[in-house]
């Protein structure tokens, strides 16, 4: 894990500090120049233990790391005028940063960048530590100042020193008494701002409820909660806070429908305090019409759960009154398995560094994949945070996260907004295919791969489509709609740039109208085609347009692109989840596909379909003669005549229950054709399965299932047709009208069929 942190943050060796007088040498020169010299003083908090527990190079190593983490937040928290000139380790584990700047840095700002380094450099440090650094403390952050002129600088510099190491080890924090004064205002008068940023159900593209953020004035030096909250825990406020952060939520949210959820951010250590017990929340939630039921409390987390049998039982106490609970930023920080796995929460929320880029990163694919199915065996809803583009929001929609948040779904405001209309139907087009069958289905179509690019009009100045690509880096393309809105041409960006970059290009063509440059002939499909023919037919085009994106239309209506790296690594990924669910020996969808095709013809109430059940008579007897590999060659047999039959045949569904058992489901209109063709080329291809004496006697010995020997005929077909215009409740119910046609039409000898609404045919 050192190896990991090392490359994510390249350590910035400090400076051992040796040289007394190099140190004072470099206050001197900054001083005569009139600067002020700003000391920040830094001790980690227990560090012997590290060194203790890992040994001295160890730490060491680590004491390197975090000089490299130091230097760029500091850098992030200064002003522009500001200069980091020197970091030196003072001794083990305390480091100071020299700062220079021409005015002096107000107390109050000091101390805002005091607050936010600590927080920031223990959430860098909860981010990227193995687990067996969940004893770190944290950090102790002293500050001082020395100002202009140089009078005995070695004097000035120690007394700072001194100064800064005293308020960075000093237990009880002292904030400055103005911010101080402010921060109590604003509890007492309760000026905070609550904003919501809306939750959305990614299934059906509905508002799902929203998450209650809470912010400082607008001109305090509290406004950021990255400011608020943590000096709030400094000063032993936190409790006071987050009641009136969570009472302000409740009170702002306004009407909200029964089935929508309020995201209520809450730390832990919050959570199990004796005073939020008493039923505060309760009481709030019945003053402003509001159930417990409608509220997710969410564990921010900004501390470890230290004792989680105790946690756990304050948890239960919440639920057993209808809260729901949420684990924040889950992959980043303390949110580890251990919290998943003790608190059982209802919703877990992906941190943002999960989904960010996703779409560019297999990695991150994979591991939102394991969160999908493993939030599948716990029962318990993803919510990817951060979704900032149309990208990020069809990954994580099609791999199967339940809700997403982000800047690309609505930004946090006050009053409540609903998600944008854009993203509302980028996502209902992306459901219109139910997700159910989407892991198993045979056919997956051109509509479950799409991803939307924006779309331009023809007439489009190229100057306006650069400042485009311009502004939206990780656009690759766009497509351009004639005055129908049809598609007539799309445009790559490595294309525009190759024009724009050649001798005169920019002077030629930027003035001019998109479609000077655009591709004319794009390969266009419906939604509905097969992916495995979007394959080939992708596969047939030129060379140079062998990579260009594959437009997809919902009929008239231009609906998104596919990408040839998406539809390559859906088929792999169709492949591989086909042979996962296939019947081994014929290669035909399984017991468990086969249930869920059934469920999907019960949901979408496909009242046209009937469902053919194929059974072999007699099969024991005949594999009980032959053997079993020549009883294996026979359901061979059976499976290559269903798929014959079925060839080039749209809408159909072939498995292979077991044994000798099948299944076809098929438009009603054509179940009778299909059991005739079935029963016919059965009928002429069965002697090749027998041997001359026994097709000629039509019989064949064997023993019965007590030993005793018998006659029994060849085997034959037995069809039954379950026709679904039935209101069936669930795939049992299905499968026991199924067993009663069985029985019917196995009453009957030789090959028969019996299609419900339909005669006996033989």
């Amino acid at each position: 894990m050192l190896e990991l942190m090392k490359k994510a943050f390249q350590p910035i060796v400090a400076e051992p500090y040796t040289n007394r007088n190099s140190t004072v040498g470099i206050v001197k020169k900054h001083l005569e120049r009139k600067e002020y010299i700003h000391i920040i003083y830094l001790d980690l908090i227990q560090f012997e233990q590290v060194e203790q527990s890992y040994g001295e190079q160890y730490a060491y190593e680590f004491l390197n790391s975090f000089t490299g983490i130091i230097n760029r937040e500091i850098k992030k928290l200064l002003p522009d005028t500001s200069k980091l000139i020197s970091t030196h380790n003072l001794w083990g584990d305390d480091f100071i940063l020299l700062i220079a700047t021409k005015n002096r840095i107000p107390e109050e700002e000091l101390c805002k960048v005091r607050t936010s380094l600590d927080a920031n450099i223990t959430q860098v440090f909860s981010s990227n530590l193995p687990s067996y650094f969940k004893d770190y403390k944290g950090i102790h952050v002293g500050y001082t100042t020395i100002s202009p002129p140089a009078k005995h600088v070695e004097k000035q510099f120690y007394k700072a020193l001194k100064e800064a190491y005293k308020i960075a080890k000093r237990e009880c924090y002292n904030p400055p008494q103005k911010i101080m004064e402010e921060f109590h205002h604003i509890l007492k008068n309760k000026t905070l701002e609550s904003v919501f940023q809306p939750i959305l159900s990614l299934d059906s593209g509905e508002n799902y409820g929203w998450e209650a953020l809470t912010r400082g004035p607008q001109s305090s030096f509290f406004h950021s909660p990255n400011d608020l909250f943590p000096f709030a825990e400094r000063v032993n406020s936190l409790f006071a806070l987050e009641t009136a952060s969570r009472e302000l939520s409740i009170q702002k949210i306004g009407w909200m429908k029964p089935n929508q959820k309020l995201f209520i951010n809450v730390d832990p250590s919050v959570i199990k305090d004796s005073q939020f017990h008493q039923g505060v929340t309760r009481t709030m939630l019945k003053k402003y019409n509001l159930s417990p039921q409608q509220i997710v409390f969410e564990l921010t987390e900004r501390t470890a759960i230290q004792n989680f049998k105790t946690f756990r039982k304050t948890i239960e106490h919440y639920r057993s009154q209808g809260y729901l609970i949420a684990v924040d930023d889950a992959g980043a920080g303390y949110s580890s398995l251990q919290t998943i796995a003790e608190i059982k929460p209802d919703f877990i929320k992906l941190d943002m560094s999960i989904i960010r880029g996703i779409d560019k990163d297999p990695v991150k694919k994979a591991l939102l994949e394991t969160f999908v199915t493993f939030s599948q065996k716990i029962n318990c809803q993803l919510i990817a945070e951060g979704i900032e583009t149309d990208r990020e929001l069809a990954v994580v929609t099609k791999l199967g996260v339940h809700l997403g948040q982000g800047y690309y779904i609505g930004k946090p405001t006050f009053p409540k907004e609903l998600p944008s209309k854009l993203c509302i139907q980028a996502i209902q087009g992306l459901a219109k295919r139910p997700k159910v069958a989407q892991w198993y289905d045979r056919g997956m179509v051109a509509r479950d791969l799409v991803s939307y690019v924006p779309a331009i009009q023809e007439g489009s100045i190229i100057e306006e489509v650069a400042e485009l690509f311009e502004n939206q880096s990780e656009l690759q393309g766009i497509v351009v709609l004639d005055k129908d809105s049809k598609p007539s041409g799309f445009l790559l960006r490595q294309n525009l740039y190759k024009t724009l970059i050649a001798r005169y290009g920019v002077a030629l063509y930027y003035r001019k109208p998109i479609e000077e440059i655009m591709d004319t002939r794009p390969l266009s499909v419906q939604a509905e085609t097969p992916i495995e023919l979007v394959a080939n037919l992708a596969m047939k085009r030129d060379a140079q347009r062998l990579y260009d994106f594959i437009i997809v239309m919902d009929r008239d209506n231009y609906l998104g692109i596919i990408t040839v790296q998406n539809l390559l690594e859906s088929l792999t990924q169709l492949k591989i989840e086909q042979a996962r669910y296939a019947n081994p020996l014929t290669g035909l969808a399984g017991n468990i596909i086969i249930e869920k095709e059934i469920e999907q013809c019960i949901i979408l109430k496909q009242n046209h379909r009937v469902i053919l059940y194929i059974d072999v008579d007699f099969f024991k007897a005949y594999n009980d003669t032959y053997g079993f590999e020549q009883g294996d060659r026979f359901l061979l047999l059976i499976s290559r005549i269903l798929k014959h039959v079925m060839k080039g045949e749209d809408n159909i569904f072939i498995g292979h229950v077991g044994g000798d058992d099948f299944v076809i489901i098929c438009p009603f209109h054509k179940a009778e054709k299909y059991s005739k063709r079935i029963i016919r080329i059965y009928q002429r291809l069965l002697r090749y399965y027998y041997n001359l004496q026994e097709w000629e006697c039509q019989a064949i010995i064997a023993t019965d299932r007590l030993g005793r020997s018998c006659v029994y005929p060849l085997s034959s077909l037995s069809i039954a047709g379950v026709l679904l215009n039935r209101r069936f409740a669930d795939v049992i119910s299905v499968g026991e009208r199924a067993a009663f046609l069985k029985k019917e039409v196995k009453k009957i000898c030789g090959n028969a069929y019996l299609i419900e609404g339909q005669n006996i045919s033989y």
